[in-house]
């Protein structure tokens, strides 16, 4: 018995064990799953559990005084590398014995105790507990489990209809065509993983991912003792989920102050994180002619348009003003080069902000603010010839929602979430009870779920938002956002058209812009703008983050797209190395925000050797 960690059962004890005659009647009752004629019967279950028992594995959780099964891998020898009619048959008149039994023609009928594959005749979860990933993860861990076998087999069959071929092929199966198998009415595909070949360099699993203890597996732990932190949540992986790594520290604190482990599905809070869905949603209007990159954006958002640029400040403490010469531009926007700068990162802007901007008497929802009342103070410098840290994505959110016609967190589910099967995002107020039920360090008087644990009292930033703020707005699942990654990732068409993606990791700032963008990164705030980057890197920036423009020896390859959220949450997009992966360490207050850069940085970097380390550990 093997106890397992799958996240489909994340509040179950599961494990999985070989099973044995002594399970058959519990077999049935999850074979029951499939329709009729595809079923395995009482007797097959009884001859195939007898003869290859140590090729069937079940998964089960444990349900007050008993164990119940709830998913099963049945299996036999067979002969080829393609299961047949007669492998999915049992001997008649079968004696009990595990001896090979021959049809007339010479083939084997059933188990083949001396064949060379291994043939998959039931691959099944229970229906309470399908969509939850749980077929993937018990066919990894019967691959796991296969690979640690005395008697080694050169590959694995299995016969699937059309509808499961691409499931099978993500793990590593290859379609050799139509099965010329009548079994259950026909209409059969022979899929076949060769451990010889795909075994060595397709196998992944999120429980041989925990390599050498090095950087992540020390550090953070360490961190979480130190009180520093109180957890973190990192994943990664590769397009194909070959490679997929999963590691949770620590805990979270409920809104009855209960603290539990953490989990896969925990609702974080995402800030800045939520720039790179906002330039997505963005660029899916582009692609759907609502608005163009280049052009002025102002026919949708008038605010944008003759507005004044602060450059400075007079001696009688008066803001020294020009007339605004260029148009903002959707790029500018996604690219921080629209001259909209952040108050809290520019003094200047600050200094105006405190003389000229009062909050309103009122309280509650008439105190907060909308994008355009919120972001309504003057450029810094001319579009499209600066670079700062700003809110263009916010601005960015509000003209989607204009172009649209629908709120920006309706247009996320609608081309974004759903094609990725993503259930558990919402903008702020985090008002879903499921979800709210799994947000992440929220206080027991934050009823509202405003996450200001996470960035602490005072400093929320979405205390004065009213609507969905594309810059810092948005709480979803590590898991969800890597989806949103791997997608990009892989540039395989479900959220933007492959010549957009090829587009957002190109540089988009002006020469100008570039220019101040190294100036910038040479200032106290380089250390966040670089997002761990360092300053001899040479960088620019993508249509939703920072874009290395080198190679960097054993980390990022040239054009790796990465950003992050807040003090916490860090992402990356390396495709020259197949690599995603994304960081969030839950803050501890007082917030040590030098301590989480450098856990941030151990991930960034650790992850890369762990990558390594296992495709070394695959290697033939």
């Amino acid at each position: 018995m093997e106890t397992v960690n799958f996240p489909g059962l994340s509040d179950k004890t599961a494990f999985v064990r070989p099973l044995t005659v002594g399970d058959v009647d519990a077999c049935v009752r999850v074979e029951s799953t499939f329709p009729e004629p595809e079923r395995c019967s009482e007797e097959k279950f009884k001859y195939r559990l007898a003869v290859s028992s140590e090729l069937c594995l079940g998964l089960f959780i444990k349900e007050n005084d008993h164990d119940e099964l709830v998913g099963h891998v049945i299996a036999t020898r067979i002969t080829s590398d393609r299961v047949t009619d007669g492998s999915m048959e049992m001997p008649q008149n079968w004696d009990g014995s595990r001896k090979v039994v021959k049809a007339d023609d010479g083939l084997v009928i059933g188990n083949d105790a001396n064949g060379s594959g291994i043939g998959v005749h039931g691959l099944v979860i229970v229906a309470e507990h399908q969509k939850k990933g749980l077929g993937r993860s018990l066919l990894n861990k019967y691959l796991e489990y296969l690979r640690n076998l005395d008697q080694k087999a050169d590959c694995v069959a299995i016969i699937a209809h059309d509808h499961l071929l691409q499931f099978y092929e993500s793990v590593g199966f290859k379609n050799l065509g139509p099965s010329p198998c009548n079994f259950g009415g026909g209409g059969w595909y022979d899929m076949v993983l060769k451990f010889s070949l795909d075994m060595s360099s397709r196998f992944r699993s999120r429980f041989t991912c925990t390599m050498a203890t090095d950087g992540i597996d020390t550090s953070i732990p360490a961190a979480i003792e130190a009180g520093k932190i109180n957890g973190a949540l990192l994943s990664a992986t590769d397009a194909q989920d070959r490679f997929v790594y999963e590691q949770l520290f620590g805990e979270r604190t409920l809104l009855s102050g209960e603290k539990r482990p953490h989990q896969s599905d925990d609702v974080l809070y995402l800030a800045s994180a939520t720039k790179l869905l906002t330039a997505i949603a963005a660029l899916q209007c582009v692609e759907d002619g609502l608005l163009t990159l280049r052009a002025d954006v102002s026919a949708l958002a008038p605010e944008l348009a003759n507005k004044q640029v602060l450059t400075g400040w007079s001696d009688d403490d008066e803001p020294v003003m020009e007339p605004q010469r260029n148009p903002i531009t959707l790029e500018m926007l996604l690219t921080h080069s629209a001259g909209l700068n952040y108050q809290f990162a520019d003094a200047d802007l600050a200094r105006w902000h405190d003389k000229f901007v009062s909050r309103p008497a009122a309280s509650g929802d008439d105190a907060k603010l909308r994008v355009e009342e919120s972001f309504s103070y003057p450029l810094r410098y001319q579009p499209g010839e600066g670079w700062m840290y700003g809110p263009g994505l916010d601005w960015a959110g509000r003209i989607v929602e204009r172009a649209t016609g629908k709120t920006l967190c309706e247009r996320m589910h609608e081309r974004m979430f759903a094609p990725l099967g993503i259930t558990d995002a919402q903008f702020y107020p985090v008002l879903d009870e499921k979800l709210r039920e799994r947000l992440v360090d929220l206080n027991p008087d934050d009823p509202h779920c405003l996450g200001r644990a996470v960035l602490g009292g005072s400093g929320d930033l979405n205390r004065w938002s009213k609507g969905d703020f594309g810059g810092h707005g948005l709480f979803m699942t590590a898991p969800g956002y890597l989806k949103l990654l791997q997608s990009i990732l892989a540039n395989d068409g479900k959220l933007l058209k492959p010549a957009t993606v090829d587009d957002m990791f190109e540089n988009h700032l002006s020469p100008a812009a570039a220019t101040s963008f190294e100036a910038v990164s040479s200032t106290p705030l380089g250390p966040f703008t670089r997002v761990g980057t360092a300053l001899d890197v040479e960088a620019g920036h993508g249509l939703s983050g920072l874009l290395t423009l080198e190679d960097v020896e054993g980390w990022y390859g040239k054009h790796t797209l990465s950003w992050g959220g807040g003090l916490t949450f860090a992402w990356f997009i390396d495709r020259k190395n197949d690599l995603c992966g994304v960081g969030a360490m839950q803050a501890k207050l007082p917030v040590d925000g030098q301590a989480i850069a450098e856990l941030k940085q151990t991930f960034r970097h650790d992850i890369y050797r762990k990558r390594a380390a296992w495709a070394e550990s695959q290697a033939p």
